[in-house]
């Protein structure tokens, strides 16, 4: 039997004090359990978020060329300027980069988690569909390796 078991429990006292609190019941991962998600829609998300070297970027064989590429354009202008410039143009190059090779990681795991949950659905109607079972196993796969490239970009 497939169905989501979590619920979020809040009084009538909680919801006056928190009226702006909002939660959303996420897709279960390693267990049978739903995790539930919840934050205030009156905390504004950071406008300036600081620049990050991201972990996964040094396993990718492509790295080297593309700072080498930014650090040796040139550039006019006083020595010491001329290092400030060069690494701000490499963050905007950088964080460009990343976005072409790695892509929106977050759209991509949701639609993966998408098709795995549409396959166990059909698992439930046929348990003993082999061919829904490799399926299954090949999602969870790509599932786990986007999951592993978001953890080193987390780094």
């Amino acid at each position: 039997m497939y169905q989501k078991i979590n619920r979020m429990l809040v009084n009538q006292g909680w919801i006056d004090v928190n009226a702006d609190w909002r939660s959303r019941i996420l897709k279960r991962r390693h267990s049978d359990h739903c995790p539930i998600v919840g934050w205030n829609t009156k905390i504004p998300k950071p406008s300036s978020i600081p620049f990050r070297f991201k972990q996964a970027w040094v396993q990718h064989e492509n790295l080297r060329e593309v700072v080498e590429r930014s650090w040796k354009e040139p550039l006019h202008d006083a020595p010491i300027r001329k290092v400030v410039k060069k690494l701000k143009r490499l963050k905007i190059v950088l964080k460009e980069w990343s976005w072409r090779v790695y892509g929106n990681t977050k759209h991509h795991l949701k639609a993966l988690e998408d098709e795995l949950e549409n396959i166990l659905k059909e698992q439930e109607q046929n348990p003993f569909n082999s061919e829904l079972h490799n399926q299954e196993v090949e999602k969870a796969t790509k599932i786990q390796a986007v999951k592993d490239v978001e953890i080193l970009t987390l780094r």
